[in-house]
Order: structure tokens, then C-alpha cells, then sequence
């Protein structure tokens, strides 16, 4: 029931001329009162409203901002903030008093039903975004902008047409990427196990991926290989359970018969609504480019443009990220006219990686004698370029035998093999040296981050971590609350973006994990012991435990 002070105040719903409601605000306080009472929610409620439907837009900030922390609890002062401020008024309070009253409104509701609030959000913003609805409208201007207007005030509100990644800092959502390559470079394989860690919802090297999502390939060229690919991985990766992804391995031509088009959406969603439970594709893989458009001219623009505009038509009817697979020419640039890698939003290069040895240009190989391959950001619009990852193609015994009853082998993509140092060029090191363990500048920022939380507000570690009981543990929101602080300038300048502090975050918890220094159990951060170069209080003469456990865990998502 709600309180009875609220009724002190008008809220200024609106409704058209026949009665019918075209706003909810009395949803919108009680589903953030909800949120706030049970933060762990946030999630669900983001796949149910999003903040563009809210009609009170300081309301609808509050709500990107708590789905925002990804099940964590807000801090009174920033609701604040996402108000506007402590002058802002909401429903005749000041921002200050607001916050208390979601606090004692989300106290009275309880249990409920949090959904059946922003099933009312949405539905009434849906009634008042039609035509009907806007023509009817009282009390309020019936005029609605048709030329994406964006108002200063609702900059930090999460718009439908907004920036964001499928895959960290890497495959932005609903886009057009490009991933190319020469011949033999494994540019393929390299998208199929960012195809399986999208279905599968786990990082790609350290690039977090927040759920698992469908993925339809395109397997154009290629396509009887397919079977063989999935069976490899499965095997190599042990992957057992059922995983939303899917080959088409019939060729379509998407370029002389602009029906195919439509014919491959359909297709794709058919597949989607039956094989998985009516979930829109996270992304569509087309291998290759050439394959899906026989025929085609590589050079004459006009018929470039068309090609991209099919690709985008696909993006728009399964609202899922488009990634083509190309072929690069001797240069290193797409094949062709570069109209079609000049107006999309991501180019990927793959390549064998090399160094100079008597102005020749020798094969880079790991440990384990594999070519060593290289995957590199060369255009990114709203991100950073650079290398995402060396790899290595590793063969893999299918279980399918030929007619003369050899096995079929696949292979996988792994990381190198860098077990012993490699010769000079070839970017590797270990990080341990005869001092302790050697942190690069990203690594350090962290890791003085994690030490200072750690002895700040570090506790004895839960029985159910299985960790000795001299060893302390640190909830990981308060290592990025003082990671976050340690990476304001200082001397005023402009701050790292909130994307690259998440991709630094990922980056120096998974090496650091990988390599013993620290460990993790969600939410529990801990040292192991390895002592630090530069560090001496974590020299062995100055161990903090007396017991010091290296336990190696699962990749850690940055808490926003």
C-alpha cells in the first residue's frame, strides 16, 4: 500500500481525451523503490523497460543508473546525482527527502511483483508514443521530434539508438564489423571462437561478454566444415551443455537476388523462435564476404553500396550485430573498394605475426613450433585500435573418421605457448622474475588499488572459500570503488573513459589471476602471496598471511 503523504501531492500523470492513462509515475517510484530494496533485480527489470519510457526523465536516469551498477546498491549521493541534484523536486520533494521516501515505499511494498510495474511503464509509453496517443493528448504539448532530437539534460539516459558493445570494447552491438585477413591467416577461426564465447556468454581474451546470446554462421565457404569445427571444440573446451549457436552451411546469394535477403532473415528468425526459445540473435557471421555476394563487382561503388546496405537491412530486421568475413589484398587493406570498410563501424585485421631477421620477414612460432597469429583493431568509431590478442591454431582429433578410417581432425584457437621465454621481438614475457612478479603500469594501478582496499577493509576469508584462516579477503565493489578514484588525474586533466577503465580492469584481474598473484571467488578478492617487484611489503620477510593460498579462478566482470 502507499504511503498516505504521497497523496499530498500531484504527480502529473496524463491521459488522452478518452480517459485512457498515458503515463504511470506511481510505477515508476515503486518499481525504482522495488530496485533499490532489491538490487539484484536491476538486470531482469533492464530486459522489461528501458529509461526512454519512463515519463519522469530524472526517474528514468535513476533507473540507467542503478541497472548501470549490475546488481550492486546505490549510494544514496548518487541517486542524487542522477536527479539532478539535491535543488531538483521530484513529486514535490527535494532530491534528498525523494531518496528516503523510495527507501520507505520499497519497506511497504516488499515482495511484489516488480515486473508487473514496468509492464505498466512500458505499456503506457507505448500508448502515449503512437499516433493515436499523441493526438490525443491533454495537458501536455502534443509535439514529438522526428529527427532524433537528444536534449542536454537527458544526456546520461541509455537511448535505444545508444553506443554499446556485444563484446567489451571490441563488437559493438547492432553493427556492421569487418574481419579480414589473407588467405590461411585464421581469420576464420578466430571469429568462430568469438562466435562460441558470444553463445557460450564467456570473455574473449579477457573481453567480457555479459550473457550468452544466439549466433547464426553463415558458413558460406566452408560450410562442410563445419560439423567438424563444433565437434573440435566441444572436445578441446569440454562443452557438454547445449549452446545457442547454429550453421547455415547452403551458400545464399545475397548480391544478384536482393530476395535472399529477405529469404536469409526469415530463415534466421524461424531458427531463433524454434531452436531458441524466440531469443533475437546477438550476432549473424557472414564467411565470407565473397562467398554471400557471387558474382558481384569489387570495385564499382555503386554495387558496393547496395551490398552495404543489405548487410545493414539485416541488422535492422534481426537487431543483432552483423559480422562479414573478408579477404584483404597484398597491402594489407579490404579487397576492392574501400567504400565498404570506410563506412562501417569496425575493422578487424588478422594476421601471422613476424619479425625481421636480414630484412626478411620470419614466422613468429610459439613453444610449441604453432605459427603465431595476430588480431588487431585497425577502426574502431567510438573505441581504441590496437592489438586484441595473439593466438595459435591447434589441431584437434574430431572423432569423425574418412572412408580409408583416418580421423578427421579441426582445430581450435588457443593462446601461444610462451612457456619459455621467447627470443627478442617476440613481445612476450612471463612477468616473474628472481625479485618477484614484474606488473606493468595497468597492472600496478590495480594492484595498488586492491592492496589498499585490502588493508583498509580486508577480513578474514568465509569458511566456504576453503582459504586458510590467516588469509584475508576484500569485497571486490570496494577494490573498484578505490580503483575508480585512483584513476581521476590529478592534475585536472581529462579522465580515462568509463570503457577503457572497464577493458583495464579486465585485463589486469585475469593476467593477474592467471598468473597466481591474486585470486578471486565472486565477490571475494584475495592476495596469494607472490611477492611484487617494487612492493616490499610483499616480500617474503614481510607476508601479510602466514599461510598464503594460490588459488587460480574464473575471470572477474568489472563492477560498475
Amino acid at each position: 500500500m502507499m504511503p498516505e503523504v504521497l497523496e499530498e501531492y500531484v504527480l502529473g500523470d496524463i491521459e488522452d481525451e478518452r480517459g485512457a492513462k498515458l503515463s504511470d509515475q506511481l510505477a515508476e517510484h515503486r518499481l525504482l523503490a522495488l530496485m533499490l530494496r532489491r538490487p539484484e533485480i536491476a538486470p531482469e527489470m533492464r530486459d522489461l523497460v528501458s529509461s526512454r519510457e519512463f515519463f519522469d526523465r530524472a526517474l528514468g536516469r535513476v533507473f540507467d543508473g542503478m541497472v548501470s551498477l549490475d546488481g550492486f546498491a546505490p549510494e544514496p549521493k548518487q541517486i542524487i546525482e542522477w536527479l539532478g541534484g539535491e535543488t531538483m523536486v521530484i513529486a514535490g520533494r527535494p532530491a534528498k527527502q525523494f531518496v528516503g521516501y523510495l527507501v520507505g515505499l520499497g519497506d511497504e511494498l516488499g515482495d511484489d511483483d516488480a515486473s508487473a510495474y514496468a509492464q505498466s511503464i512500458f505499456e503506457t509509453a507505448e500508448r502515449r508514443f503512437t499516433q493515436e496517443g499523441q493526438t490525443n493528448l491533454v495537458g501536455l504539448d502534443a509535439w514529438q521530434s522526428k529527427m532524433g532530437l537528444l536534449l542536454f539534460e537527458d544526456r546520461d539516459a541509455v537511448s535505444p539508438d545508444q553506443y554499446d558493445y556485444l563484446v567489451e570494447d571490441l563488437i559493438p552491438e547492432q553493427e556492421l564489423t569487418i574481419i579480414m585477413g589473407p588467405s590461411q591467416a585464421g581469420k576464420s577461426f578466430i571469429t568462430y571462437h568469438l562466435a562460441m564465447c558470444v553463445a557460450r556468454g564467456v570473455p574473449f581474451f579477457g573481453r567480457r561478454i555479459l550473457k550468452p546470446q544466439p549466433v547464426v554462421w553463415c558458413a558460406y565457404e566452408g560450410g562442410r566444415g563445419a560439423r567438424g569445427r563444433m565437434l573440435a571444440y566441444s572436445r578441446y573446451f569440454d562443452v557438454q551443455a547445449s549452446v545457442p549457436f547454429a550453421a547455415l552451411t547452403h551458400p545464399v546469394d545475397l548480391w544478384s537476388k536482393e530476395l535472399n535477403v529477405d529469404e536469409l532473415i526469415k530463415e534466421i528468425d524461424g531458427l531463433c523462435r524454434i531452436a531458441f526459445g524466440g531469443q533475437r540473435p546477438g550476432a549473424v557471421i557472414i564467411d565470407t564476404h565473397n562467398a554471400a555476394t557471387p558474382g558481384a563487382s569489387e570495385i564499382d561503388s555503386e554495387v558496393v553500396s547496395k551490398i552495404r546496405d543489405r548487410y545493414k537491412a539485416i541488422i535492422r530486421a534481426l537487431e543483432c550485430s552483423l559480422i562479414v568475413i573478408g579477404h584483404t589484398n597484398a597491402l594489407g587493406k579490404h579487397r576492392g573498394n574501400e567504400q565498404l570498410t570506410n563506412n562501417v563501424e569496425t575493422v578487424i585485421a588478422v594476421h601471422k605475426k613476424t619479425r625481421v631477421e636480414n630484412r626478411q620477414n620470419i614466422q613468429i612460432k610459439d613453444n610449441d613450433s604453432r605459427d603465431v597469429r595476430t588480431m588487431e583493431i585497425q577502426k574502431q568509431r567510438e573505441g581504441e585500435t590496437g592489438t586484441v590478442a595473439d593466438f595459435v591454431l591447434h589441431g584437434v582429433e574430431t572423432g569423425i573418421k574418412n572412408k580409408f578410417g583416418k580421423v578427421r581432425t579441426s582445430c581450435v584457437v588457443t593462446e601461444p605457448n610462451w612457456s619459455v621465454e621467447p627470443e627478442k621481438g617476440e613481445e612476450k614475457r612471463s612477468g616473474d622474475t628472481k625479485g618477484g612478479f614484474k606488473l606493468t603500469d595497468i597492472e600496478d594501478q590495480f594492484f595498488k588499488a586492491f592492496w589498499k582496499a585490502l588493508h583498509e577493509s580486508g577480513q578474514e576469508a568465509p569458511p566456504e572459500l576453503g582459504l586458510s584462516r590467516s588469509t584475508h579477503v576484500v569485497h571486490r565493489a570496494l577494490v573498484s570503488k578505490i580503483y575508480r578514484q585512483s584513476a581521476i588525474p590529478e592534475d585536472g586533466s581529462q579522465p580515462v573513459s568509463e570503457n577503457t577503465l572497464k577493458s583495464r580492469w579486465s585485463r589486469s584481474t585475469g593476467r593477474l589471476k592467471k598468473l597466481g598473484v591474486i585470486g578471486f571467488q565472486e565477490p571475494w578478492f584475495w592476495w596469494t602471496g607472490k611477492p611484487i617487484i617494487g612492493m616490499p611489503a610483499t616480500q617474503p620477510q614481510r607476508y601479510m598471511f602466514d599461510d598464503p593460498v594460490d588459488h587460480g579462478m574464473p575471470e572477474t566482470e568489472f563492477p560498475e
